[in-house]
């Protein structure tokens, strides 16, 4: 049925919604920066009382023999609320938040989470489904063996990233891929150096930058963090892709069998493209620079 929520969203996705959304957004973008960020959630917020709320109407909701109608229509609208509360605090971040992360994939992954929570309202309230196309079988995952091995290589490696990021903060110096983070003290004087593909500084305290030279180094390891952050979700989306590929081989049978891991992992690829592909990076890149060129020279 989650699917077929989705599907729903999609096709009855029409001009009304999308012009209201670029009306909305233009009025906001008088009064507030990603004022069309802003109007995006408030229209996702409707699609969730309106798609996810309430379904009733769908001919697949037909096909459901229920044990308990009442508590699974009341756990999507629940699904709903949790909507509407996503998209509030969404909405205060952007307005407060100096650096603002928000990218539209978010609202993506929300859709895609409707599936596994969906099933889980199926298998707890839902007794059967009429007219269920038999040649489809559902399955929690598929290739257990290859899929172990390889999310415990991924664990592996996660851990060893994470552990040597952490060893060489301590050192004071850290490289991942072109970026580069460096803290070392001469003659009693702190020198703080960060490269990247577009920028290469070293900055050395002196009495001009001295009372800010703490909270520039703290920008300039909040600038590192987010990069190696960034680095690593590469790996993470390029491994969800991978097992996404593998729960997605075919059986030999005569049937088609669908696996639960493979929304599990897609809504993983998602996570992991919210962090890798947003403006926040640049963001807490731009803030360094602008602090650097006010403060340190």
């Amino acid at each position: 049925m989650g699917e077929i929520i989705i599907k729903e969203i999609v096709k009855r996705e029409d001009a009304k919604l999308v012009l209201s959304l670029l009306f909305l957004g233009s009025i906001l973008e008088l009064f507030v920066k990603d004022g069309m960020n802003i109007a995006t959630l408030i229209i996702f917020s409707y699609i969730g009382h309106k798609y996810f709320g309430n379904i009733k109407n769908t001919v697949e909701y037909k096909n459901y023999e229920f044990i308990d109608e009442e508590k699974y229509k009341k756990g999507l609208k629940r699904f709903a609320i949790f909507i509407d509360i996503y998209v509030a605090i969404r909405i205060i971040s952007i307005l407060l938040s100096k650096y603002n992360g928000y990218t539209m994939i978010e609202t993506l992954l929300l859709v895609i989470l409707m599936v596994p929570y969906e099933s889980y309202l199926s298998k707890k309230y839902v007794k059967c489904i009429h007219n269920k196309d038999e040649n489809v079988k559902n399955v929690f995952m598929k290739y257990k063996f290859i899929t172990i091995i390889l999310s415990i290589v991924f664990i592996i490696f996660t851990l060893a990233f994470f552990t040597d990021l952490n060893k060489g903060k301590e050192k004071g110096y850290v490289k991942v891929f072109d970026y580069e983070y460096s803290l070392i003290s001469k003659n009693n004087k702190r020198e703080v150096s960060i490269k990247s593909k577009s920028m290469d500084s070293t900055i050395i305290e002196d009495n001009k930058n001295e009372k800010y030279f703490d909270k520039y180094i703290n920008k300039a390891s909040i600038w590192m963090n987010f990069q190696a952050l960034k680095v690593y979700s590469y790996f993470g989306m390029a491994f969800m892709f991978l097992m996404m590929l593998v729960q997605n081989i075919k059986y030999k049978t005569k049937y088609e069998v669908k696996s639960t891991m493979n929304t599990i992992f897609l809504g993983g690829f998602i996570i992991f493209a919210m962090i890798g592909i947003n403006d926040i990076h640049n963001n807490i890149e731009n803030d360094l620079i602008t602090y650097m060129s006010e403060y340190m020279y």
